[in-house]
């Protein structure tokens, strides 16, 4: 099965001790599902990982974006749309996700 996560998910999973986000990286980890993503997801993981907000947390836990999004595009299956429709008029970087999903025929 293949399974994009996004940045929201990705976060939670990372910074999270438990709950669903956790175990749905360590099911990438342990390759339950292929975890699938975009240059363009990554580099949106990698920007908002670099906010202040999490510095401390990160920090603490001896992470830096730069080294969690490395490991998360070693794990993944990296994809790219061929084209990102505009269907999510609230959220349009929530359209990079939903063209991945369908690059990657994820489930």
């Amino acid at each position: 099965m293949r399974v994009v996560l996004d940045t929201n998910t990705l976060i939670s999973g990372v910074i999270s001790p438990s709950g669903a986000p956790r175990q749905l990286l360590s099911g990438a980890r342990t390759q339950t599902f292929d975890l699938c993503s975009s240059v363009v997801l990554m580099a949106e993981l990698l920007d908002v990982l670099s906010r202040e907000k999490f510095a401390k947390r990160l920090s603490q836990a001896g992470l830096t974006p730069l080294d969690i999004v490395r490991e998360l595009r070693r794990l993944a299956y990296m994809c790219e749309p061929e084209i990102v429709p505009h269907v999510i008029a609230n959220d349009p970087d929530d359209d990079h996700v939903l063209a991945c999903a369908v690059a990657a025929k994820a489930e």
